[in-house]
């Protein structure tokens, strides 16, 4: 089924038992409510609000009512199915990296291989792969292992990291977090880990 909704609309219930047995209840036919789960009986049996008694097993009611499709667990109005964040509201469906997993729930919505987490702690562009206007963001240092912002991993950018290697501490005059690729508040030989990992690689 199809998202829809109803607003202040006639929908067809039926009689059923109230949960515990008291008495009974209208719920519409074959539909799952948002919200407004049965209508107790005594609503509409003439007790309350001056409705008549109903005589049928089946009445026509006034409500407002949103029904909305199966699978939309984040309730933005696209199918789970179809959604590339199922769990997070995006109704948009924003995917800067086009990998499939929208925006709001991807850790790394630049797909360069640095969380969005590492990148804002490393002071490099998480929505950018590449510098100099290759990639899908603006022109700005983009890739974290690219330091010297050649759009290339290799032998270069060891000339920048040498000059704030052996930082012990956030404190040290030599620290700069654009060096510490491993996001763990010092500079050694353990930021090479991640750096080759693209070693040998181009952005584009």
């Amino acid at each position: 089924m199809s998202p829809f909704a109803w607003e202040n609309d006639v929908v067809p219930v039926e009689r059923g038992p109230e949960p515990g047995g008291l008495g009974g209840a209208y719920r519409a036919f074959g539909e799952t409510l948002r919200g407004l789960r049965t209508i107790p009986e005594s609503a509409y049996d003439g007790t309350d609000n001056g409705a008549p008694p109903l005589s049928s097993s089946a009445a026509t009611v006034s409500m407002n009512v949103i029904c909305t499709g199966p699978g939309d667990v984040d309730s933005d109005g696209v199918p789970d199915a179809s959604d590339n964040c199922p769990n997070n509201a995006n109704p948009g469906q924003e995917d800067n990296d086009s990998d499939g997993i929208g925006d709001v729930c991807d850790p790394d919505d630049d797909n360069d291989g640095y969380s969005e987490t590492a990148e804002g702690a490393i002071g490099t562009a998480d929505n950018d792969n590449c510098t100099a206007g290759s990639g899908p963001g603006p022109n700005t240092d983009a890739w974290p292992p690219d330091m010297d912002l050649s759009n290339a991993v290799n032998i270069s950018d060891l000339v920048p990291f040498k000059a704030h290697f052996g930082a012990t501490d956030p404190g040290d005059p030599i620290y700069d977090a654009r060096f510490d690729l491993d996001v763990s508040g010092n500079i050694n030989i353990s930021d090479l880990v991640p750096f080759k990992v693209h070693f040998g690689m181009n952005c584009t």
